[in-house]
């Protein structure tokens, strides 16, 4: 019996090698169609210290694929004020994901929200940085912004090693002074017990009082340091909470957690944000600026007296 036509083994070896590529065409096409894109933005790129920026991620996945969401748990420079669920929208062969979030800084500066990534198997997909400019005054765009500088180091001098010898000469002497004082007040008698301490309330109105009617023998940077520490002296003895070491940003993430409204919020972080640029970066404030100030200091100390418990 002869054998197969050659013409017929031709035909089944070309057609088994037109499906291998047709099947091979077809897993190209599907991995295609197996696609993730990704977007982040935000509402404003220059905000005041405090003030909320809106934050929205979006995948546009095509095709059944597996893949790992945003990893949103800090942002650094930022603070999360409000974190929505993730929505999704199907379409067919498409799905939609997407999920709004609020944050605000309290560093003044120029930040970057970095670029966020979802993962997909061996593959990373990446969304735009985006940068954003805070400040603790209201930004004009005709002006160059200018960040408060560190504080700078120099080198001592013999003159100031003199004044440590002078102030540990003077603090010898204040000892003996207090030592005298101690020994002679050991002989008489004993003074009557002196009153309660006021409530904190009522004795950070009375160093609010006395800072205003004392303010025009002050300089500029005394008046704001008092005006802190009237603050933060309130804080400790209302709440038992040290702030005395804290930044203002922590003062700030503390006040937050007594629920005070965010407008207010946002003031009393300009407030703390100016007094650290007089205290740090020697700027010099107008009569007006400091008015607020101090009226923002007593409106935020009235106000936590009502939400402290």
């Amino acid at each position: 019996m002869e054998g197969p036509d050659r013409r017929t083994v031709v035909t089944m070896k070309e057609q088994r090698t037109y499906f291998f590529l047709l099947m091979l065409l077809l897993s190209n096409l599907c991995l295609q169609a197996q696609t993730i894109r990704v977007k982040a933005a935000a509402d404003r790129n220059k905000i005041l210290i405090g003030e909320p920026i809106n934050l929205q991620l979006e995948a546009v996945v095509e095709g059944a694929v597996a893949f790992q969401w945003f990893d949103t748990d800090s942002l650094p420079h930022f603070e999360y004020i409000d974190k929505g669920k993730i929505d999704t929208t199907n379409n067919g062969a498409t799905t939609i994901y997407k999920q709004q979030l609020i944050i605000t800084s309290f560093d003044s500066g120029r930040w970057a929200i970095p670029a966020l990534v979802i993962t997909s198997g061996n593959k990373n997909y990446l969304t735009d940085s985006l940068p954003i400019s805070v400040a603790f005054t209201n930004m004009d765009a005709n002006q160059d912004y200018h960040d408060i500088k560190d504080i700078i180091t120099i080198e001592a001098t013999a003159t100031d090693y003199l004044l440590w010898i002078t102030g540990a000469a003077g603090l010898l002497a204040l000892l003996i002074f207090l030592y005298i004082w101690w020994r002679r007040r050991k002989q008489q008698p004993a003074a009557p017990a002196s009153k309660a301490m006021h409530p904190p309330l009522q004795q950070a109105l009375q160093m609010l009082a006395q800072l205003k009617e004392e303010q025009v023998q002050l300089s500029v940077k005394q008046f704001h340091i008092r005006l802190n520490d009237v603050l933060r002296n309130y804080i400790y003895r209302k709440t038992g909470i040290a702030t005395a070491e804290k930044t203002s940003g922590e003062l700030l993430l503390q006040v937050q957690t007594y629920k005070m409204p965010q407008d207010d919020l946002i003031v009393l972080a300009q407030t703390l944000r100016l007094n650290d640029a007089v205290k740090f970066a020697r700027f010099v404030p107008d009569a007006t600026e400091n008015e607020n100030a101090w009226q923002q200091v007593t409106n935020t100390i009235q106000q936590l007296d009502k939400l402290i418990h």
